[in-house]
């Protein structure tokens, strides 16, 4: 039976998944980095449950379908790259202070829990942050926040 797009087992994981902090935690140490080496993929929050693997987008779409079980209005933020892959976050507010889930390669770009800043104004601070630690990967842009309602009722 189908509860918001999960099946009742699925439900029970992401109902474990009491915090964003714990939602964080379980994409870091549950979920592997899909290196899509049987080629391209997007994997869907089921699928992600199921195969255990999540790259960026899959795994926003996951932290924001989390999120979303625990009654959140997530939104997704897509920075994009100029010499490297798009990064993706499942960003949240409370009490007008912003966070942020994802999963990525790269460290820095994990859990912010809450910010003060704006949530316009973060694109700038992450892009800041790459460009000082890494060079050669400048932020080109941002898409603005979308939200993902219909994203989380993937069957897939």
């Amino acid at each position: 039976m189908l509860a918001n797009g999960f099946l009742g087992h699925e439900l029970g994981v992401l109902g474990r998944l009491t915090s964003r902090e714990k939602i964080q935690r379980f994409l870091e140490e549950d979920i592997g980095y899909n290196k899509e080496k049987g080629g391209a993929a997007c994997r869907g929050p089921r699928r992600v449950l199921r195969d255990r693997v999540a790259h960026c987008m899959e795994g926003a779409l996951f932290g924001a379908a989390a999120l979303r079980v625990q009654g959140w209005e997530p939104l997704l933020l897509d920075l994009e790259a100029v010499r490297d892959d798009d990064h993706v976050l499942a960003i949240f507010q409370q009490r007008g202070c912003w966070g942020a889930i994802a999963k990525s390669n790269y460290a820095g770009l994990r859990f912010a829990s809450r910010s003060t800043a704006p949530c316009a104004s973060w694109p700038c601070r992450i892009s800041s942050t790459i460009t000082i630690r890494e060079a050669k990967k400048p932020c080109a842009a941002t898409r603005a926040p979308s939200t993902c309602g219909a994203s989380t009722r993937s069957t897939g």
